[in-house]
């Protein structure tokens, strides 16, 4: 059984630009990037980050746990290749991260008999893992994320074992070290959840104490690890004018957005060990229309409020390349089916993508045709006809614009094109006209459009294979609608 879903139109112009291309003038878009990628054994995925992205950052393998595991051991086989994927590719490379209380082996705080380890030890320990792994790459990695998540929710320090044994200045001294070690590198706090009020009171609190200690902070990473409906729209704009109010250039670190139900509260930072039942993880087989739709909105509403502070952000990172890819299918809970970033499993483009590219062209489209697309696929999952044999064809208005557009005059249009046949394959559906559906969406002044400007989009057809489909759709400056075959492929798409 095949189920096709959005469908979204595009000029066709606008396909060929890419994430980089639309916010050149804005800021840079960069991706993090797993081991499989920076070895390039996911090609698929390196395609995608060479195509959209101008910056990279690496998901783990410069974690102190993966590059400094031992005392006397450094591997730098990962970091090596990391740095010349960039670089390769003229990115500019970002080092996550020098100072975390995760991922950092308990040797690090202890001495030769397991007791912690005291004050100068630890200093020398992180200062001599500073000078070496910025130092390897001087000049080449452009920005250090030097301390990762040093608050608590509610804005307090941290009690890690780096606050314990060296004291508050433990972060003085981990930036004195990476500018020493590299004077020209960009240097970052990085911290999630700093929508939260007082987190985010504390963290301009702690960012003002470096200031005054003199400290080379050259900007502040907020992580925006997103669910569907927090943080508002008004607690991210708030969250970016207090920090770019302190004179540093703010960068967006850990993009995404949980589309899944919550397991922890609003801030948790800790796993859950509970069984994964089918209310906490609905979405096994793939994400319906009307959460498409929600994700969509979702990335639009975010990034209308980055493109706002535009002269304050320097950098908006996604946490991972695809759906497949990212920590949400194994956080807070293990062996759950996340979607929340722009490329779905199968490295193809969602809906959340065109919406994001085509951003600056849309205006307020979001809310005002939202509506019109729930009732759309309120009418095509209720409309009568038989399951066993169904087309669903979308009538759209050619504009007549240079531009190529296919319909109203945003020159975007979503729709939903659904051909279901529990009978048979790709080519089994019979299309009758009862069981044809035609459905626009249009603004106000393109009902007056003559017959001669109409055009059939009508993606399934009983006469030709799901690639004729997806040819067809393309010639027509659309993206290929995603379909998933129920059954077939893994989880994470091979």
């Amino acid at each position: 059984m095949f189920i096709w879903g959005l469908v979204v139109c595009l000029p066709v112009a606008a396909q060929e630009r890419t994430l980089k291309d639309v916010f050149k003038n804005d800021f840079k878009v960069g991706a993090a990037l797993n081991r499989r990628q920076i070895f390039e054994e996911d090609k698929r995925g390196a395609q995608i980050v060479s195509t959209h992205f101008n910056s990279i950052t690496p998901e783990n393998v410069l974690k102190w746990a993966l590059v400094h595991p031992q005392p006397d051991k450094y591997d730098f086989a990962a970091p090596d290749r990391f740095v010349e994927f960039g670089e390769k590719r003229g990115m500019f490379i970002v080092g996550h991260t020098l100072v975390w209380h995760n991922q950092t082996p308990r040797w690090v705080f202890e001495d030769g008999k397991g007791n912690p380890a005291d004050r100068e030890t630890l200093l020398k320990r992180m200062r001599d893992h500073i000078f070496t792994v910025v130092g390897r790459y001087k000049g080449r990695i452009k920005g250090w994320d030097v301390v990762n998540e040093a608050l608590n929710q509610d804005g307090t320090m941290r009690q890690s074992p780096w606050f314990k044994i060296i004291g508050e200045d433990y972060l003085v001294q981990a930036f004195k070290f990476a500018h020493e070690a590299d004077p020209s590198a960009e240097l970052y706090y990085n911290d999630y959840d700093l929508e939260l009020p007082a987190k985010r009171a504390g963290g301009v609190e702690l960012i003002k104490k470096l200031i005054a200690a003199g400290v080379p902070i050259s900007g502040v990473g907020l992580q925006n690890h997103n669910q569907l409906e927090w943080p508002s729209a008004a607690d991210e704009d708030a969250t970016i004018a207090a920090f770019s109010a302190l004179g540093l250039k703010i960068h967006i670190t850990e993009l995404d957005v949980d589309v899944l139900p919550r397991t922890t509260k609003i801030g948790a930072d800790y796993a859950v060990d509970d069984p994964v039942t089918p209310q906490l993880n609905p979405y096994v087989d793939r994400l319906p229309d009307a959460k498409q739709l929600a994700l969509a909105k979702r990335y639009v509403e975010l990034f209308q409020v980055y493109l706002k502070h535009r002269d304050a952000i320097d950098r908006v990172t996604f946490w991972g390349v695809a759906d497949g890819d990212s920590w949400l299918n194994n956080w807070p809970m293990k062996g759950r089916t996340n979607y929340p970033l722009l490329f779905d499993r199968f490295g193809r483009g969602k809906p959340a993508l065109a919406a994001v590219i085509n951003i600056k062209s849309l205006g307020t489209w979001p809310v005002r045709h939202s509506r019109r697309l729930k009732k759309i696929i309120g009418h095509v999952n209720n409309s009568g006809v038989s399951s066993r044999q169904r087309r669903y064809s979308v009538i759209t208005d050619n504009a007549g614009e240079d531009n190529g557009a296919c319909s109203c005059h945003h020159g975007i249009e979503l729709r939903v094109s659904s051909w279901i046949s529990s009978a048979g394959g790709a080519g089994s559906a019979v299309a009758t006209a009862g069981a044809e559906q035609r459905l626009g969406i249009r603004d106000s002044d393109s009902h007056k459009r003559s017959a001669g400007q109409r055009r059939r989009v009508d993606v399934g057809n009983h006469r030709t294979d799901k690639q004729r489909s997806a040819a067809r759709a393309r010639r027509l400056g659309c993206l290929a609608p995603f379909a998933l075959r129920q059954g077939s492929a893994g989880r994470d798409g091979v």
